[in-house]
């Protein structure tokens, strides 16, 4: 009982210094460095608050607490990182670092490196973000024994395809980069097995430890042309096109394929 306290509490107070940690009520000395190595070009660009959320409550799952806390932890500029970092970090660091009430600058240190190279880091964001793939593929297995659910509403049959697993990208993205598939959920292309006349509206969700991929599609009358395509994708495993994927803090858009088998 004990242990499940400490790890709810580890959540809500983490991420409640973080929050405090990115805002605007800090000494005016930390604001003017923050500010001078933002405008001077950090190594480490921004998250977007969808990915903030999706990551932080990845984190607080696996630590056993609730996720809430993670609105007040993304209403401000995150990094990718400190989002990276925070997600390495033990449960028992954490919790420690938020009793003592830590700021996550001090638990994630910027890198050493991070004023030396930010002049080439700006150079290559306004040029649109070198070393990212025009395209890349994000691999998952489908969990042994899913099964998507199939809902009778009004004689209507809603199926629902909803899978998480464990990415790999190829090829390998720089360090800290990840394509936002998010942002790509009407630019997607059913490659296999085929939907038929199926119309589906998709969700996407990428961070390091998950690519979560979401598919729902309505039959009628005597069409089944998306239950059938559903338990097909969950058996035999599914492949789409994502076009016009954006990066963070970049211009480059560039084609994703997942493939869930």
């Amino acid at each position: 009982m004990h242990a499940r306290l400490a790890l709810s509490a580890l959540v809500v107070l983490a991420l409640a210094f973080a929050g405090g940690a990115c805002s605007d009520d800090e000494p005016a000395a930390s604001s003017t460095s923050s500010s001078s190595t933002s405008s001077s070009g950090s190594s480490s660009p921004a998250i977007t608050a969808e990915a903030c959320q999706s990551r932080c409550g990845a984190k607080a799952t696996a630590c056993g607490g609730p996720t809430p806390a993670c609105t007040q932890f993304c209403a401000s500029t995150v990094t990718e990182e400190q989002a990276s970092c925070l997600e390495a970090k033990s449960c028992d660091e954490l919790l420690k670092a938020a009793l003592a009430g830590t700021a996550l600058d001090k638990v994630c240190a910027p890198a050493a490196n991070s004023s030396s190279s930010s002049s080439g880091s700006s150079s290559s964001s306004s040029s649109g973000g070198s070393g990212l793939p025009a395209a890349v593929t994000v691999s998952a297995t489908i969990p042994a024994g899913y099964a998507p659910k199939h809902v009778n509403a009004s004689g209507k049959i809603v199926s629902l395809f909803n899978v998480a697993a464990k990415p790999t990208l190829s090829p390998q993205p720089p360090t800290g980069q990840l394509p936002l598939i998010s942002d790509a959920k009407s630019r997607v292309t059913v490659v296999s097995p085929s939907a038929g006349d199926c119309v589906l509206v998709f969700g996407f969700t990428l961070n390091s430890g998950e690519v979560s991929v979401q598919m729902e599609g309505t039959d009628e009358g005597a069409n089944n042309d998306c239950g059938s395509f559903t338990d097909k994708a969950a058996n035999d495993g599914v492949t789409l096109t994502l076009k016009d994927v954006p990066w963070a803090n970049s211009q480059t858009k560039s084609t994703v394929t997942i493939e869930l088998k």
